[in-house]
């Protein structure tokens, strides 16, 4: 098998694989191309009143009640403390010495009560002092002008939410107006949906599916000349192969061999587990192939050769017998897409 035949080989299988790629693509686009509308704009609604916690409102003066002293009420139970302590000294007498802590005992509880009475009237005090500042005129004139001062801040936040409203409003009629054109245009695709896809819509569902079947039977034709070893079939892999053939001097032998080292080189950075490893190898391909279309240098090779086996095909191709069926049926899917685009496009 020489360098050549290799070559086109692999071109050949990666022509067939994108093709499938595309057809395949374009069957999904079928099975859900009908037109959405578009989503209708949002009417803003105008808030009914402003909201209060946004409203940084002063507050009244805070009122600090001015010191008042504790009167020394309690000390008028002290003479019966002192009294009831000196009896229980000064006497042998247990009765006398019950008695002296009796008194005692009462002059602590009349100190207590009157020192209790005593905190009762500062309070009393106190608040009274509170009331007569609030209710005085200099107080009620800050609070009113205090009042004053809230209500402007109020009225500007209602005035500020009202503003946004009005840009809300502005921004939703510019909406409504993009919406219009939008809803123009999917009458129009919707029309057209009714009448050149709807209405062929199974027709073309299984004339695509025939093309698939028969391109997908090809390429099994060319990877049953096996050239292309079984692990290395897939678009990724073809891919790589052909490129590095294809702009190199190199043979299939040693393109494989650069290929399985760049994979091992992947897998080494995935850290990839046996579990994971089939769908990684997924992955690794995908990664490999959009490597390849994105290198200029190599994206224009795959494409020259596209376009060169979609203009005058190959040897390989024609020694192919089911491919004859499947090229006729590609070239005339592509020329009833352009077709259609035509027709979609002078509406």
């Amino acid at each position: 098998m020489s360098r050549q035949e290799e070559l086109e080989n692999l071109t050949t299988a990666y022509y067939l694989e994108d093709t499938l790629l595309i057809l395949n693509r374009e069957l999904n686009e079928l099975n859900r191309n009908m037109p959405r509308a578009p989503k209708q704009p949002l009417k803003p609604t105008e808030p009914m009143e402003m909201e209060p916690q946004k409203v940084q409102l002063i507050q009244y003066p805070q009122i600090q009640p001015p010191q008042i002293k504790t009167p020394s009420n309690w000390k008028k139970g002290l003479p019966f403390y002192i009294i009831g302590i000196i009896i229980g000294v000064i006497n042998d007498s247990f009765i006398l010495q019950l008695i002296g802590s009796v008194i005692t005992i009462c002059g602590i509880v009349y100190s207590l009560r009157l020192f209790s009475k005593d905190r009762a009237w500062v309070k009393q005090q106190k608040k009274e002092a509170v009331e007569n500042i609030r209710n005085s005129a200099d107080y009620q004139k800050k609070c009113k002008e205090i009042d004053s001062e809230n209500k402007k801040r109020q009225l500007a936040e209602s005035n500020r939410v009202h503003d946004e409203y009005l840009k809300m409003y502005e921004q939703y009629d510019s909406e409504c107006n993009v919406y219009n054109d939008k809803l123009e245009q999917y009458k129009k695709d919707y029309d057209h949906y009714q009448t050149y896809t709807m209405a062929t819509y199974n027709s073309k569902k299984e004339k695509l599916k025939n093309v698939i079947t028969q391109t997908h039977e090809t390429l099994e034709e060319v990877y049953k000349k096996n050239i292309i070893p079984a692990q290395y079939r897939g678009i990724g892999s073809v891919a790589y192969l052909a490129t590095f053939m294809g702009t190199s001097d190199y043979d299939l032998k040693f393109a494989i061999e650069r290929y399985d080292q760049d994979v091992s080189h992947r897998y080494q950075q995935q850290q990839v587990d046996i579990a994971n490893q089939q769908l990684n190898a997924m992955r690794t391909q995908t990664q490999i192939l959009n490597d390849v279309l994105q290198n200029q240098h190599y994206a224009t090779y795959l494409n020259e050769q596209v376009l060169d086996i979609q203009e005058h095909g190959n040897k390989l191709l024609r020694s192919i017998n089911n491919w004859q069926k499947a090229d006729i049926l590609i070239n005339e899917h592509r020329y009833q897409k352009r077709q259609q685009a035509l027709k979609k496009a002078k509406q």
